[in-house]
């Protein structure tokens, strides 16, 4: 939990407001004080009672399926990145940061792929988040 890597000052994704870090959000509690996400692009949320049950909505939106986790100590960084997503989420007590991928309605019988990918990377979050997906 004190790794360098990972804190909520260290993460961060694009919103309408800019690039910000999980800090600048103001992090919200809610029924589950660790966990929170950030809703993807504008539409609806995507209605899951188990997750919707847990992880509390940030009101600030995230722009891309895209996380950013900057090690401040050598200025590497790890992007986590996919075509398409519901929200972003983190959990507090636990360091990770997640993707809720999006795979829309999925019909019986039906397959659906989805791309992404993690990398390491150098570069500060603004350069790394302002390239294309």
């Amino acid at each position: 939990m004190d790794a360098p890597w990972w804190d909520l000052e260290s993460c961060f994704f694009k919103t309408e407001q800019g690039i910000m870090s999980i800090a600048q959000t103001k992090w919200i509690d809610g029924r589950f004080p660790s966990f929170q996400k950030w809703h993807v692009g504008p539409e609806a949320p995507y209605d899951n009672p188990v997750q919707n049950g847990i992880w509390t909505s940030n009101q600030v939106r995230a722009t891309l399926p895209m996380w950013v986790v900057q090690h401040s100590e050598n200025g590497s960084s790890i992007l986590f990145v996919c075509e398409s997503a519901y929200y972003i989420h983190c959990n507090m007590s636990n360091p990770c940061n997640d993707i809720a991928l999006k795979f829309g309605d999925v019909q019986p019988g039906q397959t659906v792929e989805r791309h992404g990918y993690i990398e390491l990377a150098e570069g500060t979050p603004e350069a790394l988040l302002t390239r294309s997906i």
